[in-house]
């Protein structure tokens, strides 16, 4: 076995899944612990380094006055507006989990029109929203010691499951879920989803998968399953010539 022919359900395959399993739990415990510093500084990274300064890009007043009103009622009652914050720490891409807290609390608040709604089906325009809602999540959990709580508490959760997932014997009943994961883009949020789901059901203990499912923040967490399974698949790519092979003939046959 050379070190470029890994087999799949090798030991060194095992050691990769490993190492991507520390390797991404330590990027998302500093998303979710180094707030003002690691995800505001990526989000204004990110968004102003891709689209340009989204103040200047979009305007101050290009998003409705409807999601206006939203964001300066979470301003001024954040504690009201915990659940909607917690999404938006634990949702790797800014994407349909926190589409959809959003659109969940413009109902609330009786503010859900078309035009607020169309705004959250824009993809930069959300980022930009969430991006407003950073400040005001970062403020509270300085000052909030429940909402610091939750969080830990769902940190401590998508440990146990990325433990799970890393602890899987034999790592062959991996491959289809990998194999679906190589054809998702990096940013293909609701399949992630599915991908994240699928593999929580039929492979992580059910009283784990039930904790997942009942979590406040349950699409994001299996979001970033799939995320990393797809991560996976795309590192075993290159290190596996059997399994880059096998991706191949997949692609051709859905072709």
């Amino acid at each position: 076995m050379g070190s470029l022919s890994v087999r799949f359900g090798s030991p060194l395959s095992l050691v990769c899944f490993s190492f991507m399993y520390i390797s991404e739990t330590f990027a998302y415990r500093g998303r979710a612990h180094s707030l003002a510093g690691h995800r505001a500084g990526r989000s204004q990274q990110g968004l102003g380094g891709r689209h340009g300064s989204f103040a200047g890009t979009l305007g101050t007043n290009s998003l409705p006055n409807e999601i206006e009103k939203l964001l300066d009622e979470v301003r001024k009652n954040p504690q009201n507006y915990r659940p909607l914050l917690l999404t938006i720490i634990f949702d790797p891409h800014s994407g349909y989990s926190s589409r959809m807290a959003l659109s969940n609390a413009l109902t609330r608040l009786n503010l859900g029109t078309p035009d607020a709604e169309a705004v959250l089906l824009s993809r930069p325009r959300l980022k930009h929203i969430v991006w407003q809602l950073e400040p005001i999540r970062a403020d509270l959990q300085k000052r909030d010691a429940r909402f610091q709580q939750l969080i830990d508490t769902e940190l401590k959760l998508q440990s146990e499951m990325l433990k799970a997932a890393g602890g899987i014997r034999p790592q062959k009943a991996l491959e289809r879920f990998l194999l679906e994961a190589s054809r998702l883009y990096p940013e293909a949020d609701l399949a992630l989803y599915w991908l994240g789901l699928d593999f929580a059901k039929k492979m992580l203990p059910a009283t784990l998968t039930e904790r997942i499912l009942s979590s406040r923040v349950s699409v994001g967490h299996l979001t970033y399953l799939g995320q990393v399974l797809r991560r996976f698949a795309e590192v075993l790519q290159g290190r596996s010539a059997a399994f880059k092979q096998r991706v191949e003939q997949e692609r051709k046959t859905r072709k």
